[in-house]
């Protein structure tokens, strides 16, 4: 089980843009993105 599982889409999105925002960790951008990746969320920026 992930650790992102439980968040909605919307959270979900919002967290993974934040971050990126904000500079954050790179493993923890790319566990939102993996989520991201395993529900077929595409993000264009």
């Amino acid at each position: 089980m992930g650790a992102f599982e439980d968040l909605k889409d919307e959270m979900l999105v919002d967290s993974y843009l934040k971050s990126l925002e904000m500079e954050l960790d790179t493993d923890f951008i790319l566990m939102l993105k993996n989520e991201l990746d395993k529900r077929g969320i595409i993000i264009i920026r």
